[in-house]
């Protein structure tokens, strides 16, 4: 009898060790992104609602030349551009491009990270280079002053 109880002991704790806790958990995480609103350095308005960049003209591109999802966001003129980058940890170069006079480089940290059952990539650092800039704390949007 007691070999009955201890292989059932034994049983139930690699019963117990073997379920998975995080199966039938839906972790659902976004890009790291980020948004930016290109502002006139000296009066702060949009440079997309002035009229002086149009956002068919917008491009974005990685360190490859290769083509960065974007999303211009113009609902209640609010003109930000919204840059999705590579689920890659580490740093990642871009360049935004408006038109044929405009090219901004932006440097971007991207961390890695988890939480209970689920693992996600964040925006940690974006670097604007060669403007200045300014975030805002309530929206995260970071002004860029041309």
């Amino acid at each position: 009898m007691q070999n009955f109880i201890k292989i059932s002991c034994l049983f139930i704790i690699v019963l117990l060790n073997s379920c998975n806790k995080c199966e039938g958990i839906a972790c659902t995480t976004a890009p790291p992104s980020f948004t930016l609103e290109l502002v006139d350095a000296i009066t702060g308005v949009n440079l997309f609602t002035t009229g002086k960049y149009k956002a068919s003209n917008i491009k974005v591109t990685d360190e490859l030349g290769q083509n960065v999802y974007t999303l211009f966001n113009a609902e209640d003129n609010r003109n930000t551009l919204a840059i999705i980058a590579k689920d890659k940890e580490g740093m990642q170069t871009l360049t935004l491009t408006i038109g044929k006079n405009l090219s901004i480089p932006i440097q971007i940290k991207v961390g890695f990270g988890t939480s209970g059952c689920c693992s996600s990539y964040h925006a940690e650092d974006v670097a604007v280079q060669g403007y200045v800039t300014e975030i805002v704390n309530e929206t995260g949007i970071i002004k860029i002053k041309i």
